[in-house]
């Protein structure tokens, strides 16, 4: 699905708030961690340039990730909501 020149990933690590177990490596690629949400499931954020990606970090179970699984499937699911979605986007 085309919807924006943004590419958005759910990486899922045992606990974001043990940064110094997944930042290094990220940074070494070439992100840099932009967002730290203590207060949203301890949601992490990282940003790369080129192609230009916003990387979640989020725990095991957490309820922010499943909701992005949920919508992914209605979007596959619902061709007209996709349009919606991809107009929306692209505004």
């Amino acid at each position: 699905m085309v919807a924006k020149p943004v590419i958005d990933i759910d990486l899922i690590v045992e606990d974001p708030t043990q940064e110094e177990k997944y930042v290094p490596a990220l940074e070494r690629l070439g992100y840099d961690l932009t967002v730290r949400e203590p207060n949203f499931y301890q949601h992490r954020c990282l940003r790369l340039a080129k192609p230009r990606v916003n990387l979640h970090v989020f725990g095991l179970d957490c309820p922010e990730h499943i909701r992005h699984i949920w919508f992914r499937d209605w979007l596959r699911e619902h061709p007209e909501d996709c349009e919606r979605y991809i107009a929306a986007k692209n505004c």
